[in-house]
This record gives structure tokens, sequence and C-alpha cells, in this order.
């Protein structure tokens, strides 16, 4: 008896060593049903005086293992935000050293937004939205998490030697959502902003007509979001969200009946950097610097009311 008390105990041991040295990361996951994709974890952040920076536009987990991705032109698109976060909003960029073994995707922060279809969704995303009676993928999961202990303590002394009270992570991703008439909850707010029968609720201020997609709308449809994450000077999240670039479109009848979901080309992908623009805006800005805006501005603002 002895003997089998102290195997066990001895197990135990181990078996808490192990845990002493995982990494474990600060991770969130939040329900929602429709735009503005934010969460605000401290109100009233950050000051009008506060200096913020921000880190290179990474990719997510979700597109760094998509083929699609890999071949595509989305390095160029990623340093065209660089450059316009930089020039144009007038942000100091963090320069993340990247030739030390903290460059690496495990380390760096993720970030999730999407209808949750089960081996599609991260890690971190525990539990699909609660609803009785309905399907999960129904609702929308914002979600995501912190990078590795080390990485995030390598951005605090950066944020330090810059004198930053803030930074911001911004990435590039995919998520897949239903049009409207899949998503019951967004119903109403349809009738209020006379929407079309059938949409994608892109983000802040946009509406994507179905008419636009030649796709079916009982089906969830991939959408290339810039999803962006505020950190304090502590290395905590205060604020997270996203705003929508595009969806992906199918053309072919026959792709519409077999796929499961509508994915994107790799020319759609690569037509977002110069020729993807926002036509129902003045001057048609490029869709991807209205969605680095929005989501910069509502990141940033101390009464944002999120």
């Amino acid at each position: 008896m002895k003997r089998v008390l102290l195997s066990a105990l001895l197990i135990c041991s181990a078996v808490l060593s192990g845990f002493v040295g995982l990494d474990l990361r600060q991770s969130f996951s939040y329900e929602i049903f429709s735009s503005p994709y934010y969460k605000t974890l401290k109100k009233n952040l950050p000051a009008a005086s506060a200096k913020i920076g921000y880190v290179a536009v990474t990719l997510d987990t979700r597109a760094r293992q998509n083929p699609t991705f890999a071949d595509a032109k989305i390095p160029q698109l990623q340093q065209a935000i660089n450059k316009f976060l930089g020039d144009s909003l007038q942000m100091a960029q963090i320069q993340m050293p990247v030739h030390n073994e903290l460059y690496n995707e495990k380390y760096f922060p993720d970030l999730f937004l999407g209808s949750v279809l089960g081996p599609q969704k991260p890690l971190y995303v525990l539990a699909d939205c609660p609803q009785e009676k309905e399907d999960p993928e129904y609702c929308v999961r914002l979600a995501g998490q912190l990078g590795s202990k080390a990485w995030m303590q390598q951005l605090k002394s950066l944020m330090v030697s810059q004198k930053l009270n803030y930074v911001i992570v911004y990435q590039l991703g995919e998520g897949y959502i239903y049009p409207n008439g899949k998503m019951k909850k967004v119903n109403a707010l349809v009738e209020t902003r006379k929407a079309p029968p059938a949409g994608l609720d892109m983000g802040t201020g946009f509406w994507l007509p179905m008419s636009q997609k030649l796709v079916a709308t009982n089906k969830p449809i991939d959408v290339l979001f810039l999803k962006g994450m505020l950190i304090d000077k502590e290395g905590k999240a205060v604020r997270y969200g996203a705003e929508g670039i595009t969806a992906a479109s199918k053309a072919s009848f026959l792709e519409q009946t077999v796929n499961i979901a509508h994915e994107f080309s790799e020319a759609e992908l690569n037509a977002i950097e110069n020729d993807l623009r926002r036509t129902d805006l003045p001057d048609q800005p490029l869709n991807w610097q209205i969605a680095a805006k929005n989501l910069t501005r509502m990141l940033t603002q101390s009464n944002a009311g999120l």
C-alpha cells in the first residue's frame, strides 16, 4: 500500500512540475452577433495624450496555415499597411528583433473573429456560443490570446525604450461568417439599416450586399479581417477588435453546391492591395485603408463606448 501511495505521489509531483514550466497566456473569448466587432476590457483608455505605437502586421494562425495565403502577394499587402500606419496615421513602429528565437510564429499573439465551426476554431476558444436549441455556427466569437511570456516581456522592454504608453498588435486573418439570413439576431439591425435582403456585416459602416458576391446565402463565407489588440505598458490587453476588408466569392454554381464554405482565391487576395476599393465612399479609398483607419480609431479612442 505504501508503495502505491509513494508511486502516486511521485506521479503527481512530476505532473505538477510539468505545469510549472508551462507558458500560460492571457486569453479571452466573447460571443458577438453584429458590428462593431470590439471588446473593451478597461474603460476610458487610452488618454488623449497617450503615445501609441504598433507592431508590424502579421498573419493570424489560420491564415499562416492556408496555402493560398502563402502563394498570394500577402507580404506586399502587409508592407503597404505598415507604411500607411506610419505615414498616414502617424504611428511609431516598434522594431521587434527579427533575428532572435522569439521571432517565431508560435510565440506571437493571436486574434480570432468568426463563426465557431468546430475544428476551425483556435485552441483558446474553449466553448461554442451558448445558444439554446440553435447550432453554434449562428453566432460569432471575438477571441484572442497574448504572446508568450518571453515575447511579451520583450515587447514591454521596447515600449519603455520608446516611451510608449500603449502598442497595437495588428493581424491579417480569416474568419467565416454567415449572411444576415442565417444569423437570426442580425435581422433587426438589417431592417433599421434598410440593408438588402442578404448581406455580410463587415464592420464599422460596412455592409456588403450579397448581390456583389455570387454565393449561396446559407453557407459560411470567408472574410478577410484586419484585427488589432491594444496592449498597455504592463503587457495587458485593454481593447481588441476587427474590421472586415473583403469577402471571398465563388462564381461557379457547381462550386456553391459542392463546397462547404466559400474561400479566397489567390487572384482575389492579390487584388486587395491596389484594386479593391470602397465605391460607396467619397474618393473610393482602398478597402484596407478604411479598415486600418477605423480599427486604429476604435482601438485608441478614450470614449469609444465599447
